[in-house]
Protein backbone atom coordinates (compact mmCIF):
# COMPACT_ATOMS: atom_id res chain seq x y z
CA UNK A 1 0.00 0.00 0.00
CA UNK A 2 2.86 2.31 0.82
CA UNK A 3 4.28 1.76 -2.68
CA UNK A 4 1.00 2.39 -4.43
CA UNK A 5 0.66 6.10 -3.61
CA UNK A 6 4.10 7.16 -4.94
CA UNK A 7 3.47 5.12 -8.07
CA UNK A 8 0.17 6.92 -8.66
CA UNK A 9 1.87 10.29 -8.11
CA UNK A 10 4.61 9.33 -10.54
CA UNK A 11 2.10 8.34 -13.22
CA UNK A 12 0.16 11.55 -12.76
CA UNK A 13 3.28 13.66 -13.14
CA UNK A 14 4.30 11.78 -16.30
CA UNK A 15 0.82 12.11 -17.78
CA UNK A 16 0.84 15.82 -16.93
CA UNK A 17 4.08 16.27 -18.91
CA UNK A 18 2.62 14.41 -21.88
CA UNK A 19 -0.45 16.59 -21.74
CA UNK A 20 1.69 19.70 -21.71
CA UNK A 21 3.67 18.48 -24.70
CA UNK A 22 0.47 17.70 -26.57
CA UNK A 23 -0.89 21.17 -25.80
CA UNK A 24 2.28 22.81 -27.06
CA UNK A 25 2.17 20.77 -30.26
CA UNK A 26 -1.46 21.66 -30.79
CA UNK A 27 -0.70 25.34 -30.21
CA UNK A 28 2.13 25.24 -32.76
CA UNK A 29 -0.08 23.51 -35.31
CA UNK A 30 -2.84 26.04 -34.69
CA UNK A 31 -0.39 28.91 -35.15
CA UNK A 32 0.90 27.42 -38.42
CA UNK A 33 -2.64 26.91 -39.63
CA UNK A 34 -3.71 30.43 -38.75
CA UNK A 35 -0.53 31.85 -40.31
CA UNK A 36 -1.10 29.90 -43.51
CA UNK A 37 -4.71 30.97 -43.78
CA UNK A 38 -3.53 34.61 -43.46
CA UNK A 39 -1.14 34.22 -46.44
CA UNK A 40 -2.55 35.14 -49.84
CA UNK A 41 -1.49 35.37 -53.46
CA UNK A 42 -2.51 37.75 -56.22
CA UNK A 43 -1.57 38.26 -59.87
CA UNK A 44 -1.33 41.36 -62.02
CA UNK A 45 -0.58 41.98 -65.70
CA UNK A 46 1.56 45.08 -66.10
CA UNK A 47 3.07 46.80 -69.17
CA UNK A 48 6.80 46.68 -69.81
CA UNK A 49 8.63 50.01 -69.98
CA UNK A 50 11.55 50.10 -72.43
CA UNK A 51 13.97 52.79 -71.27
CA UNK A 52 17.27 54.52 -72.09
CA UNK A 53 17.27 53.65 -75.82
CA UNK A 54 19.58 56.09 -77.67
CA UNK A 55 17.85 58.67 -79.89
CA UNK A 56 19.48 57.32 -83.05
CA UNK A 57 17.93 53.87 -82.55
CA UNK A 58 14.40 52.49 -82.39
CA UNK A 59 12.81 49.20 -81.39
CA UNK A 60 10.86 47.60 -84.23
CA UNK A 61 9.70 44.38 -82.53
CA UNK A 62 9.34 43.05 -78.99
CA UNK A 63 8.36 39.53 -77.94
CA UNK A 64 6.28 40.66 -74.93
CA UNK A 65 4.76 44.02 -74.08
CA UNK A 66 3.27 42.78 -70.77
CA UNK A 67 4.45 40.53 -67.96
CA UNK A 68 2.38 38.76 -65.30
CA UNK A 69 3.63 39.23 -61.74
CA UNK A 70 2.62 37.12 -58.74
CA UNK A 71 2.68 38.65 -55.24
CA UNK A 72 2.67 36.40 -52.16
CA UNK A 73 2.33 37.61 -48.58
CA UNK A 74 -0.06 38.54 -45.83
CA UNK A 75 -3.53 39.24 -47.10
CA UNK A 76 -3.87 42.53 -45.25
CA UNK A 77 -0.68 43.76 -46.94
CA UNK A 78 -1.69 42.51 -50.37
CA UNK A 79 -5.01 44.31 -50.40
CA UNK A 80 -3.29 47.67 -49.78
CA UNK A 81 -0.83 47.35 -52.68
CA UNK A 82 -1.26 49.85 -55.53
CA UNK A 83 -0.37 48.12 -58.79
CA UNK A 84 0.68 51.50 -60.27
CA UNK A 85 3.70 51.44 -57.96
CA UNK A 86 5.08 48.28 -59.56
CA UNK A 87 7.07 48.78 -62.76
CA UNK A 88 8.48 46.25 -65.21
CA UNK A 89 11.52 47.75 -66.94
CA UNK A 90 13.83 46.69 -69.77
CA UNK A 91 16.95 48.87 -69.84
CA UNK A 92 18.19 49.48 -73.39
CA UNK A 93 21.08 51.84 -72.64
CA UNK A 94 23.57 49.45 -74.24
CA UNK A 95 21.61 47.86 -77.10
CA UNK A 96 22.86 45.75 -79.97
CA UNK A 97 21.55 46.12 -83.50
CA UNK A 98 19.28 43.21 -84.36
CA UNK A 99 17.22 40.81 -82.24
CA UNK A 100 18.59 40.15 -78.73
CA UNK A 101 17.30 39.15 -75.29
CA UNK A 102 17.26 41.74 -72.50
CA UNK A 103 16.53 41.10 -68.79
CA UNK A 104 13.31 42.32 -67.20
CA UNK A 105 13.67 44.17 -63.92
CA UNK A 106 10.80 44.68 -61.48
CA UNK A 107 10.87 47.94 -59.57
CA UNK A 108 9.37 47.03 -56.18
CA UNK A 109 10.58 49.91 -54.03
CA UNK A 110 7.03 50.67 -52.92
CA UNK A 111 6.34 47.09 -51.78
CA UNK A 112 6.68 45.84 -48.18
CA UNK A 113 9.86 43.82 -47.65
CA UNK A 114 8.05 40.61 -46.71
CA UNK A 115 6.10 40.45 -49.98
CA UNK A 116 7.48 37.83 -52.35
CA UNK A 117 7.49 38.82 -56.04
CA UNK A 118 7.64 36.43 -58.98
CA UNK A 119 7.09 37.28 -62.64
CA UNK A 120 6.40 35.31 -65.79
CA UNK A 121 9.00 36.68 -68.18
CA UNK A 122 12.60 36.97 -67.05
CA UNK A 123 13.85 38.09 -70.49
CA UNK A 124 12.26 39.80 -73.49
CA UNK A 125 13.46 39.64 -77.09
CA UNK A 126 13.82 43.12 -78.58
CA UNK A 127 14.74 43.97 -82.18
CA UNK A 128 16.68 47.25 -82.33
CA UNK A 129 17.26 49.11 -85.59
CA UNK A 130 18.63 52.40 -86.81
CA UNK A 131 16.05 55.18 -86.81
CA UNK A 132 15.74 57.13 -90.06
CA UNK A 133 13.49 59.87 -91.45
CA UNK A 134 12.33 60.53 -94.99
CA UNK A 135 9.89 62.77 -96.81
CA UNK A 136 7.08 61.00 -98.70
CA UNK A 137 4.19 62.12 -100.87
CA UNK A 138 0.62 62.27 -99.58
CA UNK A 139 -1.97 60.69 -101.89
CA UNK A 140 -5.66 61.40 -101.70
CA UNK A 141 -7.98 58.39 -101.37
CA UNK A 142 -11.21 59.20 -103.22
CA UNK A 143 -14.17 56.84 -103.15
CA UNK A 144 -17.30 57.01 -105.32
CA UNK A 145 -17.61 59.11 -108.48
CA UNK A 146 -18.82 62.62 -109.22
CA UNK A 147 -22.35 63.07 -110.51
CA UNK A 148 -23.09 62.93 -114.21
CA UNK A 149 -22.31 66.22 -115.92
CA UNK A 150 -19.46 67.02 -113.52
CA UNK A 151 -15.73 66.37 -113.42
CA UNK A 152 -12.83 66.77 -111.02
CA UNK A 153 -10.56 69.74 -111.36
CA UNK A 154 -7.01 70.13 -110.06
CA UNK A 155 -6.86 68.50 -106.61
CA UNK A 156 -4.49 70.09 -104.13
CA UNK A 157 -3.09 68.61 -100.91
CA UNK A 158 -1.51 70.92 -98.33
CA UNK A 159 1.10 69.87 -97.35
CA UNK A 160 1.62 67.40 -100.19
CA UNK A 161 4.52 65.69 -98.36
CA UNK A 162 5.03 64.57 -94.76
CA UNK A 163 8.12 63.53 -92.83
CA UNK A 164 7.98 59.97 -91.50
CA UNK A 165 10.34 58.52 -88.89
CA UNK A 166 10.83 54.89 -87.91
CA UNK A 167 12.85 51.70 -88.31
CA UNK A 168 15.06 51.60 -91.38
CA UNK A 169 13.74 48.20 -92.52
CA UNK A 170 10.15 49.48 -92.58
CA UNK A 171 10.70 52.95 -94.05
CA UNK A 172 12.69 51.55 -96.97
CA UNK A 173 9.46 50.13 -98.44
CA UNK A 174 7.27 53.22 -97.87
CA UNK A 175 7.10 55.65 -100.80
CA UNK A 176 3.86 57.45 -99.91
CA UNK A 177 1.08 57.73 -97.36
CA UNK A 178 -2.60 58.21 -98.12
CA UNK A 179 -5.56 59.96 -96.58
CA UNK A 180 -8.57 58.21 -95.15
CA UNK A 181 -11.44 57.61 -97.58
CA UNK A 182 -13.06 60.77 -98.97
CA UNK A 183 -16.49 60.43 -100.58
CA UNK A 184 -17.26 62.76 -103.50
CA UNK A 185 -20.68 61.31 -104.35
CA UNK A 186 -23.24 64.08 -105.04
CA UNK A 187 -20.63 66.77 -104.28
CA UNK A 188 -20.50 69.97 -106.32
CA UNK A 189 -18.39 73.08 -106.24
CA UNK A 190 -15.15 73.44 -104.28
CA UNK A 191 -14.61 70.99 -101.44
CA UNK A 192 -12.16 72.16 -98.76
CA UNK A 193 -11.63 70.00 -95.69
CA UNK A 194 -9.05 68.74 -93.19
CA UNK A 195 -8.53 65.02 -93.68
CA UNK A 196 -6.60 62.62 -91.39
CA UNK A 197 -3.79 60.51 -92.80
CA UNK A 198 -4.64 56.82 -92.81
CA UNK A 199 -2.58 55.25 -90.00
CA UNK A 200 -3.40 51.63 -90.86
CA UNK A 201 -0.22 49.91 -91.94
CA UNK A 202 1.92 52.58 -90.24
CA UNK A 203 2.32 50.96 -86.83
CA UNK A 204 5.49 52.19 -85.13
CA UNK A 205 5.88 55.01 -87.67
CA UNK A 206 5.87 58.64 -86.54
CA UNK A 207 4.47 61.39 -88.82
CA UNK A 208 5.11 65.10 -88.45
CA UNK A 209 1.50 65.79 -89.51
CA UNK A 210 -1.64 63.92 -88.48
CA UNK A 211 -3.85 65.45 -91.17
CA UNK A 212 -3.70 67.47 -94.39
CA UNK A 213 -5.88 70.04 -96.08
CA UNK A 214 -7.45 68.94 -99.38
CA UNK A 215 -9.01 71.16 -102.03
CA UNK A 216 -11.19 69.25 -104.50
CA UNK A 217 -12.92 71.18 -107.29
CA UNK A 218 -16.03 69.41 -108.65
CA UNK A 219 -16.72 71.24 -111.90
CA UNK A 220 -19.75 71.25 -114.17
CA UNK A 221 -18.51 69.76 -117.43
CA UNK A 222 -20.86 71.73 -119.71
CA UNK A 223 -18.98 74.15 -122.00
CA UNK A 224 -15.67 72.95 -120.56
CA UNK A 225 -12.61 72.79 -122.81
CA UNK A 226 -9.18 71.28 -122.21
CA UNK A 227 -6.02 72.64 -123.84
CA UNK A 228 -2.36 71.68 -123.80
CA UNK A 229 -0.46 74.94 -123.63
CA UNK A 230 3.27 75.66 -123.86
CA UNK A 231 4.70 77.74 -121.03
CA UNK A 232 6.69 80.85 -121.92
CA UNK A 233 9.23 82.69 -119.76
CA UNK A 234 8.72 86.44 -119.44
CA UNK A 235 11.35 88.99 -118.43
CA UNK A 236 14.35 86.67 -118.46
CA UNK A 237 17.71 87.63 -117.05
CA UNK A 238 20.01 86.98 -120.00
CA UNK A 239 22.86 85.88 -117.72
CA UNK A 240 20.97 82.65 -117.03
CA UNK A 241 19.36 79.71 -118.79
CA UNK A 242 15.91 78.47 -117.76
CA UNK A 243 15.01 74.78 -117.95
CA UNK A 244 11.40 73.84 -117.09
CA UNK A 245 10.43 70.51 -115.52
CA UNK A 246 7.27 70.66 -117.68
CA UNK A 247 7.22 72.65 -120.90
CA UNK A 248 3.47 72.20 -121.33
CA UNK A 249 0.51 72.23 -118.97
CA UNK A 250 -3.16 71.28 -119.20
CA UNK A 251 -5.53 74.23 -118.97
CA UNK A 252 -9.27 73.80 -118.41
CA UNK A 253 -11.36 76.74 -119.61
CA UNK A 254 -15.13 77.06 -119.28
CA UNK A 255 -17.18 79.39 -121.47
CA UNK A 256 -20.20 81.24 -120.12
CA UNK A 257 -22.48 79.72 -122.76
CA UNK A 258 -22.46 77.33 -125.70
CA UNK A 259 -22.06 80.19 -128.19
CA UNK A 260 -18.59 81.05 -126.95
CA UNK A 261 -15.86 78.57 -127.88
CA UNK A 262 -12.32 79.26 -126.67
CA UNK A 263 -9.25 78.50 -128.76
CA UNK A 264 -5.60 77.83 -127.92
CA UNK A 265 -4.56 81.34 -128.97
CA UNK A 266 -7.14 82.96 -126.67
CA UNK A 267 -4.85 82.77 -123.64
CA UNK A 268 -1.18 82.75 -122.62
CA UNK A 269 0.55 80.53 -120.02
CA UNK A 270 3.71 82.00 -118.55
CA UNK A 271 6.08 82.44 -115.61
CA UNK A 272 7.00 86.07 -115.04
CA UNK A 273 10.48 86.77 -113.64
CA UNK A 274 10.12 90.58 -113.63
CA UNK A 275 9.92 90.75 -109.82
CA UNK A 276 12.35 87.91 -109.07
CA UNK A 277 16.01 88.70 -108.38
CA UNK A 278 17.90 85.72 -109.78
CA UNK A 279 21.28 87.05 -108.61
CA UNK A 280 20.13 86.80 -104.98
CA UNK A 281 19.39 83.09 -105.44
CA UNK A 282 23.08 82.40 -106.06
CA UNK A 283 24.40 84.37 -103.09
CA UNK A 284 26.21 82.20 -100.54
CA UNK A 285 26.56 79.24 -102.89
CA UNK A 286 29.18 78.03 -105.36
CA UNK A 287 26.69 76.06 -107.42
CA UNK A 288 26.23 76.72 -111.12
CA UNK A 289 22.49 76.31 -110.86
CA UNK A 290 19.50 76.55 -108.52
CA UNK A 291 16.11 74.85 -108.68
CA UNK A 292 12.97 76.62 -107.53
CA UNK A 293 9.21 76.13 -107.85
CA UNK A 294 7.21 78.83 -109.60
CA UNK A 295 3.48 79.34 -110.17
CA UNK A 296 2.19 79.39 -113.73
CA UNK A 297 0.01 82.37 -114.60
CA UNK A 298 -2.76 82.40 -117.23
CA UNK A 299 -3.81 85.55 -119.09
CA UNK A 300 -7.12 85.41 -120.98
CA UNK A 301 -7.40 87.51 -124.12
CA UNK A 302 -11.19 87.28 -124.44
CA UNK A 303 -14.18 87.80 -122.19
CA UNK A 304 -16.97 85.28 -121.58
CA UNK A 305 -14.67 82.52 -120.30
CA UNK A 306 -12.91 81.57 -117.09
CA UNK A 307 -10.00 79.41 -115.97
CA UNK A 308 -11.22 76.33 -114.12
CA UNK A 309 -7.99 74.42 -113.50
CA UNK A 310 -4.29 74.31 -114.40
CA UNK A 311 -2.44 71.00 -114.20
CA UNK A 312 0.21 71.29 -112.91
CA UNK A 313 -0.05 74.84 -111.59
CA UNK A 314 3.46 74.83 -110.10
CA UNK A 315 6.55 74.15 -112.22
CA UNK A 316 10.13 73.47 -111.12
CA UNK A 317 12.59 75.67 -112.97
CA UNK A 318 16.32 74.93 -113.12
CA UNK A 319 18.20 78.22 -113.49
CA UNK A 320 21.75 77.86 -114.76
CA UNK A 321 24.54 80.38 -115.13
CA UNK A 322 25.60 80.99 -118.70
CA UNK A 323 29.18 79.85 -119.27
Amino acid sequence: MKKTFPEITRLLSVNDLIAKIVCVLLAVLLWVYISNTNIGETQFKIPVNFTELPETLIKSKVSHRYVTITLTGKKDLLKNINIKNIKAVVNLDQPKIGKNNYPVEINKDELPENIEVNFSQKQIAVTVERKISKSVKVKINLVDKVSDGYMLGRIRIIPDTVLITGPESILTDIDFVKTVDISIADKKGRIIKEVPIDRSGLKGIYLNAAEVKVIIPVIESANLFKFEKKITIKNKNEKYQYILSNEEINVFIQSENAEIEPYLEDFDAFIDFSKINIDDMFKGTNKDYVEKNFTVDIALKKTGMRIISIVPDVITVKIMKNQ
